[in-house]
């Protein structure tokens, strides 16, 4: 079976212009603080319209979880700097054509950009504006990582600046915030800023741990339910993928005992949902099952078109060579040899 893929959510820019009638409103415990970090440009919007604020959420999160994670970083970390660091993307300096989401001053392999900027001046104990110039990338992919180079390698006088951030030297996310404070950003409170971000969206939840993979999932017998997110910021796109339909996941994610599979950009399927095995294909198998139903009682025997054999029955405790397996309509079938199938709801392998 020819495998499709899901079309990718929009990029990062078209989300942040996404209007909010275009994503479903959704109850949030807490107004985010969105007070703009001091680096970053007078520019950045002070608030978004809540779905907006979502949606900007969901759109940087698996680039930060592919970011994060493999350099050793908080992904909750991360994606709370993108958050506070650009007013939600709404900040000109997050918006193309400067893809800036961390308000990182300097230049990127020659481009730059300048803006006014907050600076928390100690002296003075307040914020003052300056001119500054900051670092424009050529799309988003490239600012996170150059956050996250930024935060492994330091800076070149202070190779280890950032090294309270990473994971190996910490024991959880807020000592992590905590040393971003005073180093990564000057602001007294900045810390305390991205800890609420982080508690608002509960972030953690994308500290867990995903799994790269490139396979082929098949929607159940009642279709799969395709959702914007796998943490409790998702909700339901509306669509079903059609039962027994291929497709292909990118990666998988394990939360709180439930399996997700990611389709490309914001869309994810249930594990419960879907099968890794094509519905109807056979696969060889080498075992042994015992029957577990009803002592003194048989299970039928079917045909591979599904009919029962008249007079076949397999009693209950009794132990079978099996052949082979298969699914078909939701449910995996052994195979005894030749045309015999049992269904294994009924079996115990040995």
């Amino acid at each position: 079976m020819k495998l499709k893929k899901l079309l990718v959510a929009g990029a990062l820019a078209a989300v942040v212009g996404t209007t909010a009638s275009a994503v479903p409103q959704v109850k949030v415990n807490a107004a985010v603080d969105t007070s703009a970090a001091a680096g970053q440009p007078v520019t950045a919007a002070a608030t978004l319209a809540t779905a907006q604020q979502r949606q900007f959420v969901l759109s940087i999160a698996n680039q930060a979880m592919a970011t994060a994670q493999p350099n050793g970083l908080y992904t909750s970390v991360m994606m709370a700097q993108a958050i506070l660091e650009s007013g939600y993307g709404s900040s000109q300096l997050s918006l193309p054509p400067y893809y800036n989401l961390f308000g990182i001053k300097g230049d990127y392999n020659g481009a730059s950009v300048t803006f006014p900027t907050l600076e928390w001046d100690k002296n003075a104990g307040k914020y003052v504006t300056v001119q500054a110039a900051f670092r424009q990338y050529p799309n988003f992919t490239a600012s996170f990582q150059d956050n996250a180079d930024k935060l492994r390698n330091g800076v070149s006088w202070d190779p280890v600046r950032y090294q309270g951030t990473w994971i190996e030297n910490t024991t959880s996310y807020q000592d992590a915030t905590a040393a971003l404070t005073g180093t990564y950003a000057t602001a007294p409170d900045y810390g305390t800023k991205l800890n609420r971000v982080i508690t608002n969206w509960n972030l953690t939840q994308y500290d867990t741990q995903y799994t790269a993979i490139n396979a082929a999932i098949y929607a159940g017998p009642n279709g799969a339910t395709v959702y914007d997110d796998f943490t409790s910021n998702g909700t339901s796109t509306g669509r079903v993928l059609p039962a027994g339909s291929a497709w292909k996941a990118m990666r998988s994610v394990n939360l709180n005992g439930v399996l997700w599979y990611n389709l490309g950009g914001n869309q994810w399927v249930q594990g419960n949902d879907v099968t890794l095995t094509q519905p109807g294909s056979v696969t060889s198998l080498r075992g042994v099952g015992q029957i577990n139903y009803v002592p003194g009682y048989g299970i039928a025997i079917w045909t591979n078109n599904g009919h029962v054999i008249p007079g076949r029955y397999l009693q209950h405790g009794t132990r079978w060579q099996l052949y082979q397996r298969k699914i078909y309509n939701g449910r995996v079938w052994y195979n005894l040899g030749g045309d015999q199938w049992i269904d294994s709801q009924y079996i115990i392998l040995r």
